[in-house]
């Protein structure tokens, strides 16, 4: 019994101590995005006529509808956006999720409607905050807010930062606030 206690002891012993003593994993760490060495572009998205004379917004899998009449609509669960036309090519945006302003946004259409500048600004929990400049083309439609867009430039004050941590077969990934 006892030589049965012991190999339990040693056992668990060996259990608990292995994570321990096992390598770090080389993926965990902060990582940071360098966007010298990165296709941050390619992305599209559609704006096309929605119910009632509204526009719909389409990202892959992400289609909703709203107008740019300062009133606020839904995105997503939790989110919503309220959007104003300050001119027949400007659009300004305000974000917000769970009824807390989370951004501001402006989508300027070019003049020849070949290009649209997005540019955003995130309100961080801190106070602080980001702003990502997106340059889009037109991939199809022949004029105005309506068509297909492709992203084909991004800037970022403040260049994202991912935490991973890799514990086994688990994979932990946290967005720090207080970017370096």
């Amino acid at each position: 019994m006892r030589i049965l206690l012991l190999f339990y002891c040693f056992s668990l012993t060996v259990a608990l101590a292995a994570p321990a003593v096992a390598a770090d994993s080389a993926w965990s760490g902060t990582w940071k995005v360098d966007y010298a060495k990165s296709n941050v572009v390619g992305d599209t998205f559609t704006y096309s006529k929605g119910p009632n004379g509204m526009i719909r917004y389409t990202y892959g899998t992400i289609s909703y509808d709203y107008a740019c009449d300062g009133k606020m609509y839904p995105t997503l669960p939790g989110f919503g956006q309220t959007c104003e036309a300050t001119s027949a090519n400007v659009h300004d945006f305000v974000n917000y999720a769970n009824g807390k302003k989370t951004g501001t946004g402006r989508d300027t259409l070019s003049d020849d409607g070949k290009t649209i500048t997005g540019t955003n600004t995130t309100l961080r929990p801190d106070g602080s905050s980001e702003t990502t400049t997106t340059v889009f083309e037109r991939v199809s439609g022949t004029g105005g807010w309506f068509g297909t867009w492709k992203s084909t430039k991004t800037e970022d004050s403040s260049p994202a930062t991912m935490v991973l941590a890799v514990t086994g077969r688990t994979v932990t990934s946290t967005t720090p606030w207080d970017r370096p």
